[in-house]
């Protein structure tokens, strides 16, 4: 019998007893949840959240009740077999699977906004969780967090009662243990672009009927920087990029401004075409596209209508192609009517098939929001083809096109967006309250979004990067001499 078969007997059995410890979620998943999460799940937003390693989904499932969308990934997990009930919401979606395959493959074909693992990388060899480490990042949007509680390297009681491999640097007791130390951690940050929020260690974190741990509790948070500047691919269309940075950053304002109002009337919009490719496989607006593109059905288009006085009061100024799509400022608009296929269509190659239309859900869109499907594979198929995740083209619709790039192999530094405009932290983000001015006097009674309103929504991001609900970000910790990763064992 290999390792791996044996590991995988052990937490298979782990995982079906009836033991009330592994049963509620964990402290670290409540922690993680009031923390970081909640300042944007209050607000309505529905973040992404891959946990990896899941076990029997406790975690997963709470998560999943607050306002996640939780891919749950563990390829010793069985769902028939879990002591945790298990309650089919369409926020919870469990895959038994290698994780790091399945990450390195990109499966989820979608960036995430949290990469959560409780008590998990500790259970692979080092290499496979360093890469687990690295591909994890590499499916996170820039902003998004990485969650580890880890076995500590320092646990002295643990090291005691275990056996010591020196082949592997394992520690063995009823199954084998990778222990982590905080420079390692550190090391780990340093090479992927994560900047370390929190990083502490103490035993108290995981005090059950059966032990009290020394663990490390440690969230980083992906760089906002411009990733795809570092792609290999950038030469082919930074001079498109360069175009258009200006346009990029006044569609997220648009966006923002157009939000607001049309939530306040009850309007209903699905992202279509390069904003659905852009959330899901950049986290924003693709590199190379500088605009929104939106849908609506027949009644929202024609709520929309009567609106267009107080869009365009609010500096979102309308254009028309056609009858079916419209502008407002940088924010295309688009009819959407059924075909027999079930797929709501409109100009300009925009599509929603009515099933995903159906779970359309607040998301993070660069330094906004997006109203989107939780899962837009079939429309993204049908209209960029199966490989849409994988290959590149500038010249699909876009505004500026290149006809001498061709479709290219996307890096995973590709798949990100523009995040100078980004702020740091959620205090950043908040605008200070001024009292409106009065409407202009052609405007209908109706109008609410003035000009001071504006100025202030403009200069506003309404959506930060995940950051701690009530602690201030400390700089990234920083190691004054570059460690080899191979040396290091404790």
């Amino acid at each position: 019998m290999t390792e791996y078969n044996k590991e995988k007997i052990y937490w298979d059995s782990y995982y079906s007893e009836n033991n009330t410890d592994i049963i509620a979620n964990s402290n670290f998943s409540n922690y993680i949840n009031e923390t970081y999460l909640k300042p944007h799940t209050q607000k309505g937003i529905v973040l992404k959240v891959a946990d990896l390693g899941c076990g029997n989904m406790r975690d997963s499932q709470y998560f999943s009740e607050n306002n996640c969308n939780v891919y749950a990934i563990d390829k010793s997990f069985d769902i028939n077999k879990s002591v945790v009930q298990y309650k089919n919401n369409k926020f919870l979606n469990p895959i038994n699977a290698d994780v790091d395959l399945f990450l390195q493959d990109h499966s989820l074909h979608s960036l995430m906004d949290v990469i959560y693992m409780r008590w998990f990388i500790h259970a692979v060899p080092y290499p496979v969780g360093h890469n687990i480490f690295s591909n994890s990042v590499f499916n996170l949007k820039p902003g998004g967090l990485v969650c580890i509680e880890v076995r500590s390297i320092n646990d002295e009681l643990l090291k005691n009662e275990s056996h010591y491999d020196d082949s592997d640097i394992s520690y063995k007791t009823t199954h084998k243990r990778w222990l982590y130390g905080k420079e390692r951690l550190t090391v780990l940050s340093q090479e992927n672009n994560i900047e370390i929020l929190e990083m502490e260690e103490s035993r108290g974190f995981s005090d059950t009927s059966v032990s009290n741990p020394l663990l490390i509790r440690f969230i980083g948070r992906k760089k906002l920087v411009n990733h795809f500047e570092k792609s290999e691919n950038f030469k082919l269309y930074r001079p498109i990029t360069e175009k258009m940075q200006n346009a990029t950053k006044k569609s997220y304002s648009d966006l923002t401004i157009f939000n607001a109002i049309i939530e306040k009337h009850n309007i209903k919009y699905v992202s279509v075409a390069g904003s659905t490719l852009g959330l899901c496989r950049h986290g924003g607006i693709i590199p190379w596209d500088n605009d929104i593109d939106l849908g609506f059905t027949k009644i929202n288009w024609i709520k929309l209508n009567k609106i267009r006085y107080i869009l365009e009061a609010a500096g979102l100024r309308y254009t028309r192609n056609n009858y079916n799509h419209f502008h407002y400022g940088t924010i295309d608009v688009f009819l959407l009517v059924e075909n027999k296929y079930r797929f709501l269509c409109g100009d300009a190659k925009t599509i929603c098939h009515v099933s995903e239309y159906t779970t359309v859900v607040k998301q993070i869109f660069g330094p906004t929001y997006i109203y989107a499907p939780l899962n837009n594979q079939l429309s993204l198929k049908t209209r960029y083809k199966d490989n849409y995740y994988t290959t590149g083209d500038v010249n699909d619709n876009f505004h500026y096109k290149n006809k001498e790039v061709g479709r290219f192999i996307l890096t995973n530094n590709d798949r990100s967006f523009r995040s100078v405009f980004v702020k740091n932290d959620m205090s950043a983000a908040k605008a200070p309250a001024k009292a409106p001015a009065k409407a202009p006097a052609k405007a209908p009674a109706a109008m609410a979004m003035t000009k001071a309103t504006i100025a202030m929504t403009k200069a506003t991001i309404a959506v930060a990067p995940i950051s701690s609900n009530n602690k201030k970000n400390p700089s990234p910790i920083k190691l004054r001499r570059k460690i080899d990763m191979r040396k290091i064992h404790f």
